[in-house]
């Protein structure tokens, strides 16, 4: 059992979000009407949307600054290891899967999107996936 922070009533687990590994602080009714409110607002609000937007952008590009500086796989060739890393840590942050395996935030991202099409597009045959 869990209290939501919004509507402080008390609720079996199953009835929170999960976020990787976490459970969220609302439950799920709360978290729907919040993202709803706040969607309501950044999108009435161009002023509002381009500011979250670029603190959004803010962060991608800070967080690929630093991958970039510390990578040490920068346009290397991506190995069954690698793939394998991260099928078994897809939750895991971005980031810090970039500086655990050497490489980049932005190459991180694109592999993701590689790896998932790769297994959908194996799924549709029938073929089971290696991961």
């Amino acid at each position: 059992m869990k209290v939501c922070v919004e509507c402080k009533k008390e609720k079996p687990l199953s009835k929170f979000g999960r976020k990787g590994h976490l459970i969220r602080s609302y439950c799920i009714p709360c978290d729907k009407a919040y993202k709803l409110r706040h969607k309501a607002l950044v999108v009435a609000d161009p002023t509002r949307r381009r500011k979250v937007q670029d603190q959004v952008n803010e962060c991608q590009e800070a967080n690929q600054r630093e991958t970039r500086s510390k990578a040490t796989e920068h346009y290397g060739p991506w190995t069954e290891s690698d793939d394998a890393f991260l099928r078994a840590n897809w939750d895991m942050p971005r980031k810090e899967v970039a500086l655990h395996l050497g490489r980049t935030y932005a190459s991180i991202a694109t592999r993701k999107l590689k790896l998932k099409k790769l297994s959908e597009r194996l799924a549709k045959e029938g073929e089971p996936d290696a991961s």
